[in-house]
């Protein structure tokens, strides 16, 4: 049987927001991107990308997964500041993708239930409030229906906005004269996890980097926890490099 822990590593896919930096024909220069190193004018909004065939519960009709940056407790309130998103497919390939979040008072709703199919709903387990597949709240107390996140299909690839303030511009600036290291510093949110990811090329394929949290440190971290403050992450200076601060999302 497989350990939790590989389990979960299976599963991890990435939120995130970052920025690119380069060095070309001699000129330095800075982008914001999001995800997968796409250039963007930082507007408070991240993207969560999910590969479906990563989970195959949405290779079937009515299959859903929900998925968030932080685990759920016990009393049905997410531990972290993101809720999480629930995905899922409908009778052909038609997907829908809306927020977790009961309007009621906030308890996070579960996942689709396959079994049920097209006459389904999606129950609140605090005060009983449903939902359809596509978010549409049809009994109360809740009063308005789900949050729905555009997103883009593009080959087997969901590319989903997520909305809100919360992803604040990365500072990115050498972190000494020698202009042998880069410096990240962003406001990391409590009980979430960061990973730093980096291209050689803006149509390549993003891969773990590790990262020095002192000035002079050796590059061994891989990961760091989030506390509600900012957080400082040294690289190394690449001639030519993209990189991306990504918060880690699994079933939850």
């Amino acid at each position: 049987m497989e350990s939790p822990k590989s389990n979960r590593r299976q599963f991890v896919k990435r939120l995130g927001f970052g920025t690119a930096v380069s060095g070309l024909l001699g000129k330095s220069w800075l982008a914001p991107v999001v995800v997968e190193a796409q250039p963007i004018i930082f507007s408070g909004k991240g993207k969560l990308r999910v590969t479906l065939s990563d989970f195959p519960a949405l290779s079937e009709s009515f299959g859903s997964v929900r998925l968030g940056t932080s685990v759920v407790g016990a009393d049905h309130f997410s531990t972290g500041l993101f809720p999480p998103v629930i995905i899922t497919r409908g009778p052909t390939d038609q997907f829908f993708v809306v927020s977790a979040s009961c309007t009621h008072e906030g308890c996070i709703v579960p996942s689709f239930p396959k079994q049920s199919g097209a006459t389904g709903f999606m129950e609140c387990p605090c005060h009983g409030s449903r939902y359809l597949i596509d978010g549409t709240v049809i009994r109360g107390p809740a009063g308005f229906s789900l949050e729905k996140y555009p997103f883009q299909n593009q080959a087997g690839i969901l590319d989903i906005q997520i909305p809100g303030d919360s992803f604040s511009q990365i500072s990115l600036k050498p972190a000494d004269a020698t202009g042998n290291r880069v410096e990240f510093r962003f406001l990391a949110f409590a009980n979430i996890e960061y990973e730093l990811y980096s291209w050689d090329t803006i149509n390549g394929s993003g891969k773990i980097t590790h990262f020095s949290l002192t000035p002079d440190g050796a590059f061994t971290e891989s990961s760091v926890f989030g506390t509600d403050d900012y957080i400082t992450l040294y690289v190394p200076q690449a001639q030519f490099g993209f990189y991306e601060v990504a918060m880690k999302a699994e079933p939850v």
